[in-house]
C-alpha cells in the first residue's frame, strides 16, 4: 500500500490533530530519555523530508509548518545532558543544509523568494 499523500501540514507525521478543528500540536514528536541521541537524528530528517513532500503540493504551507514547528513549545525540550534532542538536530541540519542551498541559488539569479514569486 502506497503511503499517502501529504497535501497540508495536518498530515505531516510530526503534527497532532484533535476533536477540533485544526492542529493540536505543530511539532509531537515522542523522546526517549533512555534512547541514543545519533539514532534519532534520522528520524528528524524523515519529518523534513515529508515537508519537502508537502512544498511540492503547496510551498506557503511547507513554510508554516516550519516557523510553527520550530516556535511550538514542544521544540527541544533538552534533556538533562543539554546537548538537544536528536529528532529536532535532525530536522535542523535539514532544514540548515536546504537554505544555504537556497541562498546559493538565490545568490545565482536561479530563484527568488516564494513572497516575491507570487
Amino acid at each position: 500500500m502506497a503511503a499517502p499523500s501529504i497535501s497540508s501540514r495536518k498530515n505531516l507525521s510530526f503534527t497532532a490533530t484533535s476533536d477540533g478543528s485544526g492542529i493540536a500540536s505543530n511539532w509531537n514528536v515522542p523522546h526517549d530519555k533512555k534512547g541514543y541521541w545519533g539514532d534519532t537524528v534520522p528520524i528528524g530528517q524523515r519529518h523534513f523530508a515529508e515537508v519537502a513532500e508537502l512544498a511540492s503540493r503547496d510551498e506557503q504551507e511547507a513554510i508554516d509548518a516550519i516557523v510553527f514547528a520550530i516556535m511550538s513549545q514542544e521544540w527541544n525540550h533538552t534533556p538533562d545532558s543539554g546537548c538537544g534532542w536528536g529528532i529536532e538536530h535532525g530536522f535542523s541540519r535539514e532544514l540548515a543544509e536546504f537554505a544555504v542551498m537556497g541562498l546559493r541559488a538565490s545568490r545565482e539569479g536561479l530563484i527568488q523568494s516564494v513572497d516575491k514569486a507570487a
